[in-house]
């Protein structure tokens, strides 16, 4: 229903934006040789709540090896909801390739393993908790994450309640 009711309005959502541009990326080749001349270097950050139609697009602009770097934490994840896949990140080093010449290479992956935000205490309940995760094999990788020297001890707590007002109360 709302897919008809945004054709009869005659008006796009941001889901239909990004899908409308990934099909001129991929139909009109000037339009990719325009964003690589914008842009000669791209960051993609949080690139983890990314949707298949942004892979599509992103790799249609800069996927020749244009340099791309792309900035991401699977655990992070949080916009499933929307449509956004971690596999995204999984799938970068292939998709945006080092190109030399004839020569394609998969794209180098560093992982950054220190979090600078977080207690000693919260990083471990993360590690533990997403350990148990899916493993990937390739060049992505998910690593847990070490406290920066600076870190505090912190505390971790677990409460539930009944109401989004007693939680906020809580908090």
């Amino acid at each position: 229903e709302y897919t008809r009711e945004k054709k009869r309005l005659g008006v796009m959502d941001y889901g239909d934006l990004v899908a409308h541009a990934a099909r001129i990326a991929q139909e009109v080749p000037a339009a990719a040789l325009a964003e690589r001349t914008s842009h000669q270097v791209v960051l993609l950050d949080e690139f983890q709540d990314q949707k298949k139609k942004k892979m599509v697009l992103f790799s249609q602009l800069y996927g020749q090896g244009h340099p791309v770097t792309a900035v991401g934490d699977p655990n992070q994840s949080i916009y499933g909801f929307r449509g956004a896949s971690a596999g995204q990140l999984f799938r970068f080093p292939e998709t945006f390739p080092i190109v030399r010449g004839e020569q394609r290479e998969i794209a180098h992956v560093k992982h950054l393993t220190i979090a600078w935000r977080n207690t000693v205490n919260v990083l471990s309940a993360a590690n533990q908790i997403t350990a148990g995760g899916a493993a990937h094999s390739g060049p992505v990788t998910v690593k847990p994450l070490e406290p920066s020297a600076f870190a505090q001890p912190g505390r971790v707590v677990l409460n539930r309640c009944a109401t989004v007002r007693q939680e906020a109360e809580a908090i």
